[in-house]
């Protein structure tokens, strides 16, 4: 399994940290924007099959979440004179065009759909499905992409700067994943729900958050312009934070999973499922990160107007 599992996640790596060169080699956000759209769509697309939506529903439910992740680019970019929270107005235009027509007129709806086998029928519960797919990926996995475009004062990429922050952000919460497994796997004897999780142990969920501490603890240390944001205890704090928020996305997903009656979300990925099982353990971790660098990067930038004046 490691044969198998290590180099995918060393390919992974690769291609996040090739598409964030490119960026940087050709001065914009486009390249990660993207990326995060196609992760976002997937993972939404996944979380829908296991909650029985028919095809046709849910590739439209798709569609109405990459056009709430188009507003929160939109709103974050400055391009638009949009509301403050963008995904306001986006969850607005879907509820009008996609989810209030299968309230009051299910049959009249366009395309209306048969409900799925098994499940309970009714409009009500789709459009709860679809809303709470809109919350739980694009919302939550929103945070990743604003903290991508956060600005790092003093940094000389300007924007680009927000490439080390996503890194950051990512290797925090990654941290809980990877200690969890190397450690769990040989020896985790102490499940910590077995019924909705059976691998989780604490003797893995412990050296998984002592890894995302120490991961973010160093790059806090010895990489530019997170040392100087951050000290290294600091960051190992919201490593902690990180990779603890980590475990909560995992479990979460896990009961998910064992309600629709499935091992993985999906077959895109050999041994690790689909997007959605590779993107559980940021859906609750973004929004911290985005919230802790916020903070430090507006105190960054009023320490540098401060001394400026």
């Amino acid at each position: 399994m490691y044969r198998i599992r290590i180099p995918i996640a060393i390919a992974i790596f690769a291609v996040l940290g090739g598409v964030f060169l490119l960026d940087l080699r050709l001065d914009t956000d486009l390249g990660s924007t993207a990326l995060l759209a196609f992760l976002v769509g997937a993972a939404l697309f996944e979380f829908y099959t296991l909650l029985g939506l028919s095809p046709r529903t849910r590739f439209r439910a798709v569609a109405a979440g990459l056009f709430l992740f188009g507003c929160l680019y939109v709103q974050e970019k400055g391009l638009a004179d949009l509301p403050a929270e963008p995904v306001a107005l986006g969850l607005v235009l879907v509820a009008v065009l996609l989810v209030f027509p299968r309230l009051l007129w299910p049959e009249a709806a366009p395309f209306p759909d048969r409900p799925a086998p098994g499940l309970p029928e009714g409009a009500l519960r789709e459009a709860a499905v679809i809303s709470l797919g809109l919350f739980y990926v694009v919302f939550l996995l929103g945070y990743l992409l604003r903290v991508r475009l956060l600005e790092v004062p003093g940094a000389p990429e300007g924007q680009q700067g927000g490439i080390l922050l996503v890194a950051f952000v990512i290797l925090s919460a990654k941290g809980a994943d990877m200690g969890g497994y190397l450690v769990g796997r040989r020896f985790g004897k102490h499940k910590i729900l077995p019924r909705v999780s059976p691998k989780k142990s604490f003797e893995g969920t412990a050296a998984g958050l002592i890894l995302s501490a120490a991961l973010a603890a160093a790059m806090a240390a010895w990489v530019p312009p997170l040392r100087d944001l951050m000290d290294p205890a600091s960051a190992a704090v919201f490593g902690l934070v990180a990779g603890a928020l980590s475990l909560a996305g995992d479990l979460v997903e896990s009961a998910v999973k064992r309600r629709a009656g499935v091992k993985d979300s999906g077959r895109l990925i050999p041994e690790y499922g689909g997007m959605l099982d590779l993107m559980d353990s940021l859906m609750f971790a973004s929004p911290a990160g985005y919230y802790f660098l916020q903070h430090l990067v507006a105190r960054a930038g009023a320490g540098v107007t401060g001394s400026g004046g």
